[in-house]
């Protein structure tokens, strides 16, 4: 049985794919670069992940995408 993954990983995940795809991918091409990156992980390859991970991880980057959105906003608004 597989360990799962903690809350650290998944906010791992979610970094890389928004730096990889960007921040305003779509749940679809999200989940296309989650499957991506778990075939680099040990254990995980053939491993499709529980879509309620996927969900987690998902919320995790949209979140972390509205933050550097709100962010960018501030910061062109004080120009």
């Amino acid at each position: 049985m597989r360990t799962p993954l903690t809350n650290h990983q998944k906010r791992t995940l979610a970094l890389i794919v928004s730096q990889q795809a960007g921040s305003q991918t779509d749940f679809a091409k999200f989940c296309d670069y989650i499957l991506l990156l778990f075939e680099d992980i040990p254990g995980f390859k053939n491993v499709v992940p529980e879509r309620k991970t996927l969900r987690e991880i998902w919320d995790i980057y949209r979140e972390a995408s509205h933050a550097v959105s709100a962010d960018v906003k501030i910061i062109h608004s004080a120009k």
